[in-house]
């Protein structure tokens, strides 16, 4: 599996849904009234890669929704997968 979700997977509506909903955070993060709906939540980010921006553009945003955001960047412990064919 590729992509979890395709743009084909939604509709017209949703597609306008998303973009309205994406429209009415901006508004938000530029006013400071992000809607606390991770309030009382702890998040872990955990990245793969190497990046530093979207790595911490994710962190403020979540603790901008109120959670108690945690980047976990290389610190948490790599493992395997063997597979017998």
């Amino acid at each position: 599996m590729r992509n979890l979700i395709e743009i084909s997977d939604f509709t017209t509506d949703d597609l306008t849904d998303i973009l309205d909903r994406a429209d009415q955070f901006q508004r938000c993060w530029h006013h400071h009234t992000m809607p606390q709906t991770l309030q009382k939540q702890r998040t872990a980010l955990w990245f793969w890669g190497k990046g530093f921006r979207n790595r911490v553009a994710l962190e403020i945003d979540a603790r901008a929704a109120g959670a108690d955001a945690e980047n976990r960047g290389r610190r948490m412990p790599t493992f395997s997968i063997s597979i017998n064919a």
